[in-house]
């Protein structure tokens, strides 16, 4: 027999009362004990919670379960991850400033098909004379011509922009008496082919001087780092916080479902005694219906108090990520779960400047003041320290074709046409203002047509010349080292519009501030009052169960003398096992509250864990 059933039995006096002295001993063990068994016909027997936590059922310890959701919780994993993220931030804006030195490369193949095109007017004498060689019956004539201009004979060169031509060359003169005036218009058109490889290599240098949005951008990064920081040590205070309320969650529901059971056992022996009365005819069978209807209602509850109890188990699983067969009891003790707490407004004023919530704001705050500054700090010149140096080399392969063309034209005289082919005819009239109009075809290998008109003269010369190949390889040095400075001067307005969009982050960043610490404030409040009433709660809890075991036992010696009734003797039982549940509740209350006000102000750690976890026995 466990200390809670002896207690009860001594506090009762089972001798003295009797048979319903049993019950009510009974009644009151299971309350102290806070514990069960089922025996296997079905009945229930007394245990405390030391025996049903047997050795084949692992009890999960609160430390334990702190250990592993550390490990396992998602919302924590997730925080470490942005605090790895943030932690990088300070060496990339450090990185700017730093030489950058970079090596690139580039090897390209291109084609292309250029079309030149040169036109040249001058003015020249021209000279011509005309051989003719006879063979037979066929007749060759050939024309030579030459023309002179500024002391120089000779025909004018034609400009090529490739290296071979082949060209084909028609030409048109006028005759002698009428090219004292002439005046010379000549074009040539190329085309070209050309496919070329070019291969570079290079080493720039790049070093920073005076950049001050870089050295703002810095700074910014140091403030969103620790950031990240608290933002962890904020997420892990709050897995503390949460496994530690999840935890005796389940620690008040399962004490109040001991509690119920133990009910249940007391009604019924107490609807036993109550048939028993009733076939003695000490009682009337209303007493033994009425005993029957608490134990449904028991009944009832305890479905309930399984269901939450398995509610409140499937929460802690989720965040230890391990099936939780059972966990830690409460231990029998009176008075208060916490120490002296102090003045409110000390904790109010932690709260408001050290609480998680309050310092990851402030730090947001100084992050936006450095993103106004460097917004603003774009529009001044920079100047950076730039070296290069690089080689690189192009062959390329052309082919190209090349046609020319060059009229000549003069003053008013004779007309002629003179077109050569494999032999030569010539016509002749006389018109009858005495002027003459010779027209003379010839027409050679060459492909030369001349033609002249009466009071213009003009000879046209085309000639087209065949592809022609072309290489040529290049290679190239280059190195510079310098200063190089950047004046912005225009950005269309952007560089204002960031600006303000920066004061606008930094207006919002301060309303933030003050909602933080406002929530701070509250929450420390909230948490302080609750463990003050908490508290108070039990003290009166504790002397109410006291009470109502004398009032339970003057009910039943009422009964037994014939001034009370089976229903009182019932009701005295039911406030005693709710103030016993009561009890449980504001005891898992006061130390939930106390260690939510520990967050509140930022000073929620392990250790915390430590001292609650006094307060549990196995």
């Amino acid at each position: 027999m466990d200390d809670g059933f002896r207690r009860g039995i001594s506090a009762v006096g089972f001798d003295r009362v009797g048979r319903w002295g049993g019950v009510l001993c009974l009644t009151t063990a299971c309350m102290l004990s806070g514990g069960f068994a089922q025996t296997h016909e079905g009945g229930i027997s007394l245990a405390s919670s030391r025996s049903l936590g047997n050795s084949a059922v692992p009890i999960l310890t609160l430390e334990q379960a702190l250990a592993l959701a550390l490990k396992g919780d998602a919302t924590y994993l997730s925080a470490e991850a942005d605090y790895r993220v943030s932690r990088e931030r300070l060496p990339q804006a450090r990185a700017a400033l730093r030489p950058n030195v970079s090596l690139t490369g580039a090897l390209t193949t291109s084609v292309s098909r250029p079309v030149t095109q040169t036109w040249l007017d001058e003015p020249l004498a021209l000279q011509s004379s005309t051989h003719t060689v006879s063979s037979g019956a066929t007749s060759t004539s050939q024309t030579a011509s030459s023309r002179t201009s500024g002391g120089m004979s000779g025909r004018l060169p034609v400009t090529s922009t490739s290296d071979t031509t082949e060209s084909s060359t028609f030409q048109r003169t006028q005759d002698e008496t009428s090219s004292q005036n002439g005046q010379v218009s000549e074009w040539e058109q190329v085309h070209k082919r050309v496919r070329g490889t070019s291969a570079e290599v290079g080493v720039s240098l790049t070093w920073p001087i005076y950049r001050p949005a870089l050295s703002r951008a810095v700074e910014q990064s140091a403030y969103l780092g620790e950031q990240g920081h608290l933002g962890l040590a904020a997420a892990r205070q709050s897995v503390i916080l949460r496994v530690a309320k999840a935890y005796f969650d389940i620690v008040a529901a399962k004490s109040v479902l001991d509690a119920l059971v133990a009910q249940e056992a007391a009604l019924r022996q107490q609807v036993d005694v109550a048939e028993q009365s009733f076939s003695e005819g000490v009682v009337t069978i209303a007493d033994v219906r009425e005993a029957q209807a608490n134990l449904d209602l028991v009944l009832a509850q305890k479905v309930v108090q399984q269901n939450n109890w398995s509610i409140k188990r499937a929460g802690l699983q989720a965040m230890v990520g391990l099936p939780v067969a059972a966990v830690q009891s409460l231990k029998d003790a009176d008075g208060a779960m916490v120490g002296e707490l102090g003045a409110m407004d000390q904790w109010t004023g932690r709260a408001a400047d050290q609480s998680y919530g309050v310092r990851i704001q402030q730090l947001g705050l100084l992050a936006t003041r450095k993103e106004l500054e460097k917004q603003e700090a774009v529009g001044k010149p920079t100047l950076d320290f730039v070296a290069n140096a690089g080689t690189s080399r192009i062959r390329e392969r052309s082919t190209g074709q090349s046609e020319a063309s060059e009229t000549f034209a003069g003053s008013t005289g004779s007309q002629s046409e003179t077109q050569t082919t494999s032999g030569s005819q010539t016509e002749s009239q006389s018109t009858t203002d005495g002027q003459s109009q010779t027209a003379s075809t010839t027409q050679d290998l060459r492909g030369t047509t001349t033609s002249s008109s009466e009071g213009h003269s003009d000879s046209r010369t085309s000639s087209s010349r065949p592809a022609s190949l072309g290489r040529s390889s290049s290679r190239q040095w280059d190195a510079y080292v310098g200063i190089r400075l950047n004046v912005p001067l225009l950005d269309g307005g952007f560089a204002q519009s960031k600006i303000r969009e920066a004061l606008a982050l930094q207006d919002k960043q301060e309303a933030e501030l003050l909602r933080a610490r406002s929530d701070a404030v509250l929450d420390a409040q909230t948490a302080y009052m609750e463990v003050k009433g908490y508290q108070a709660e039990v003290l009166a809890l504790n002397a109410a169960q006291v009470s109502g075991l004398v009032a339970l036992e003057a009910n039943q010696l009422g009964y037994e003398v014939g001034l009370k009734t089976n229903t009182d003797v019932l009701n005295a039982q039911q406030q005693l096992f709710a103030v016993r549940r009561d009890i449980v509740k504001a005891r898992v209350n006061a130390l939930v509250s106390w260690l939510r006000l520990k967050a509140s102000v930022g000073e929620l750690a392990e250790d915390d864990i430590v001292l609650a976890g006094k307060h549990l026995s196995n």
